[in-house]
């Protein structure tokens, strides 16, 4: 999640190809390497993520080697190199948005 990019330090997840590091090939490795210490049932890999984590998780779920029980971005929206790999037909995606009326005074 962090990486460098033309000397800059980012903290950030790499959800559309425009730095050099790879984060679908990093959650896949970290999968790996999870289900050797664990018992993992890899029919129930679940994933969510915020924001860009949200982006993220659209993502990683068009381009992962893993096939996810179910996604659930949040705050993220689909771009559109996702749109082409994982086509909304027979998906749900959810919108929420919850607005607070805050007195002016």
């Amino acid at each position: 999640m962090q990486g460098t990019y033309n000397g800059e330090t980012l903290f950030q997840w790499n959800a559309h190809f425009i730095f050099p590091w790879d984060d679908v090939k990093f959650i896949d490795h970290l999968i790996e390497n999870l289900k050797l210490e664990y018992a993992i049932d890899t029919n129930r890999l679940y994933l969510t993520g915020m924001s860009n984590g949200g982006f993220m998780t659209f993502f990683s779920a068009a381009y992962s080697n893993h096939q996810w029980a179910a996604i659930a971005p949040i705050a993220g929206l689909i771009s559109a190199n996702v749109l082409q790999v994982m086509p909304l037909k027979g998906r749900y995606h959810f919108a929420i948005c919850m607005v607070q009326r805050i007195p002016l005074s």
